[in-house]
């Protein structure tokens, strides 16, 4: 049976995954104009995606307050969800994209797909 709190490899995803973000809203406020134009969107809409982002973090760091193995089960597939999306999102406005912004899209994308395999790897492994 899988333990209730989480192990040190599970907290330790939890917190890479709550860095990344963080880093990712801090960059999309800091450049909002610029990634507006880039993926050709209104700046709005990439303040709307900053804001996400950072309260991602913040539940992330709820999560790490009181954590479980099936809360990073949950985090996990709900970050391996958020990259299809996001390469889905690339894939139907790939040509109104700048190079620039095909490259940072797709980058969040595969890093979002790579922490959610992470976080059930180590959800699996800590059983």
């Amino acid at each position: 049976m899988a333990s209730r709190t989480a192990s040190r490899p599970l907290r330790a995803v939890l917190v890479v995954d709550a860095l990344f973000e963080f880093l990712v809203g801090a960059v999309l406020l800091l450049f909002r104009d610029d990634f507006a134009s880039g993926l050709d969107v209104a700046s709005g809409a990439v303040l709307l995606a900053a804001v996400v982002f950072l309260a991602a973090g913040v539940a992330l760091l709820v999560v790490l307050a009181w954590p479980a193995d099936f809360m990073v089960r949950w985090v996990g597939l709900l970050n391996i969800a958020a990259g299809i999306a996001v390469w889905v999102l690339v894939g139907l406005r790939w040509g109104s994209f700048e190079t620039d912004a095909r490259l940072l899209t797709t980058a969040i994308a595969n890093m979002f797909l790579a922490l959610g395999a992470l976080q059930l790897i180590a959800a699996l492994r800590a059983r």
